[in-house]
């Protein structure tokens, strides 16, 4: 399994290839349904991995 770093900020924080595909989407201003369409998944997928990045990052919104 791939592991994406995100700096020395969060340098014990690692995502997996999807969330850091679904995280530079979302950085894009794209929303969840289009990504879902990008990446060739469901909405609930992507909201999924939306929600294992926030408790990796120990946010409350994927906007912080």
């Amino acid at each position: 399994m791939s592991r994406y770093e995100l700096g020395k900020k969060f340098s014990n924080i690692y995502l997996t290839k999807r969330e850091a595909e679904c995280m530079a989407l979302m950085l894009q201003d794209k929303k969840n349904d289009d990504i879902a369409k990008e990446l060739g998944l469901s909405p609930r997928t992507i909201g999924y991995y939306f929600e294992q990045m926030r408790k990796k990052l120990g946010v409350n919104t994927k906007f912080e």
